[in-house]
């Protein structure tokens, strides 16, 4: 028995028990779902090299052999990419000013408006193209970016100049309210190619309880209006191009679940990425008008992807994005680079948030509570190199080791926290992490969709489908 060790080991494990099966998950992405009977055999070790349950084993990579360990290497690689590249998503909050005036904005509310002027602005694109990530993103936020256009148009003009030197794989995308979206404006975008993503909350009712202009109207009405402007601009100039759209979930949405991925289905989209709301900002301050428990935003998300389900049985195609971004990491074993399922987190690593006055912050959340702690330092004196040695990046990173804080959790090796949330609900970087939202939504998030793997072929069938690479 001795001389076979040296030839193959079962590799630590965590078990997680769904039903009456159990999952068995490695550091290092290998997973596999056993009944009672064959869970025991694993933890006895009582099989030999010729079973079935050692061939098992060795094909989910829960066992490790001379043969297989370049494979569970590469895996391992492939799953967390995000570890081996430099700062990929660059965001320019242009203004932190915003004509609407919803209940659930998460950013903080300045004692005054303040606009990103272009020498900042040209730093911010420094910053950008010092990154040695072949692959970068360039995201205006607010506020509402469309307030502070020439900056927004310096910005996408003289980036794509730039980038016929850099000659990165280059990405400009607008996360705005569409409300001030006009006949130039959405010109220019199209001919620089910028993405846009707005806000949706679901039908007019629901959607303008939250999302309302200064004055209290709603603003559903001209969100759609504009939404359906620039998809026929797209269909007009034959170009292959979607908008993006995100609800955000209230208190007032839960009871909606069915309306809201229908009025997305009715609008054309073939994906719907349902958030819950951040604590944060005039949403803390409305949160008794807003707020719910983690267990009721798990509620409604599984009453959501059950109807999504639903409908892609019919041959409906619409899709869940939080289960895409984790079937990725379980079916693929691909690294989605999204940061809220990364540990350590994406903080600085992944993504860096520029605010008006040049100040940058290791994430958006960061920079809406404005904590130095999370403040690398100002692109009108600090390098990107510079940034990315600040000490406070390394404490974040730190505290953002899922392992450090839920070792015995199955779902580790996909899953990830956020420090900034975590130190702003508990004042304190060293985390009760199972008493976070976001954890407990993760857990049960992930536990939904091994249950579907399981019990029900024809959505294991629909999630291998989501994430078909083409």
């Amino acid at each position: 028995m001795r001389d076979k060790l040296k030839e193959w080991a079962v590799l630590p494990y965590n078990v997680n028990r769904i039903r009456k099966h159990y999952l068995l998950t490695t550091p290092w992405g290998g997973w596999e779902v056993f009944d009672e009977e064959d869970f025991k055999r694993v933890n006895r070790m009582s099989f030999n090299e010729d079973s079935g349950l050692f061939k098992r084993l060795k094909k989910s990579r829960l066992l490790l052999d001379t043969n297989n360990l370049d494979k569970i290497t590469n895996e391992f690689r492939q799953l967390r990419a995000g570890l081996f590249y430099d700062t990929g998503l660059h965001i320019a909050v242009v203004t932190d000013s915003c004509n609407f005036n919803c209940l659930y904005c998460q950013a903080k509310r300045a004692n005054r408006n303040t606009y990103m002027d272009l020498k900042i602005a040209t730093n911010v694109l420094g910053c950008l193209f010092a990154s040695s990530n072949p692959s970068v993103r360039l995201e205006f936020q607010g506020g509402e970016p469309l307030l502070n256009w020439k900056t927004v148009e310096f910005l996408i003009r003289y980036s794509r100049k730039q980038n016929k030197i850099e000659k990165k794989n280059l990405v400009i995308s607008l996360v705005t309210n569409m409300s001030l979206l006009d006949k130039e404006k959405i010109n220019l975008l199209i001919k620089y190619d910028v993405e846009v993503c707005t806000s949706l909350d679901g039908p007019e009712g629901l959607h303008n309880q939250n999302r309302i202009f200064k004055d209290g109207t709603g603003t559903y009405k001209v969100v759609i209006e504009k939404i359906k402007r620039l998809q026929d601009e797209y269909k007009k100039r034959k170009i292959n191009k979607k908008i993006g759209a995100l609800p955000t979930i209230t208190k007032q949405s839960l009871p909606y679940a069915k309306e809201i991925i229908d009025e997305y289905v009715r609008l054309g989209f073939d994906s719907i990425h349902l958030r819950p709301t951040n604590k944060l900002g005039q949403a803390q301050k409305n949160w008794d008008k807003i707020g719910y428990a983690a267990e009721e935003f798990n509620d409604f998300w599984q009453n959501s992807l059950d109807y999504i389900l639903e409908l892609n049985k019919k041959g409906i195609d619409i899709k869940e994005m939080m289960a895409v971004n984790m079937l990725r990491k379980i079916l693929r074993k691909k690294d989605p680079l999204y940061v809220d399922l990364e540990s350590p987190c994406g903080a600085a690593r992944s993504q860096l948030a520029y605010a008006p006055n040049g100040d940058v912050y290791t994430c958006d959340e960061a920079r809406m509570i404005g904590s130095d702690m999370f403040k690398l330092g100002n692109v009108l004196k600090d390098k990107y190199q510079d940034v990315m040695k600040n000490h406070n990046l390394f404490y974040t990173s730190e505290a953002s080791l899922l392992n450090l804080w839920d070792y015995n959790s199955a779902f580790c090796i996909w899953s990830g926290t956020c420090p900034v949330m975590n130190f702003y609900e508990q004042k304190n970087p060293v985390v009760k992490i199972t008493q976070t939202s976001k954890h407990k939504i993760h857990n049960f998030q992930f536990n939904y969709i091994f249950e579907k793997i399981i019990y029900d072929k024809e959505a294991y069938r629909i999630f291998n489908n989501w994430v078909k690479e083409t």
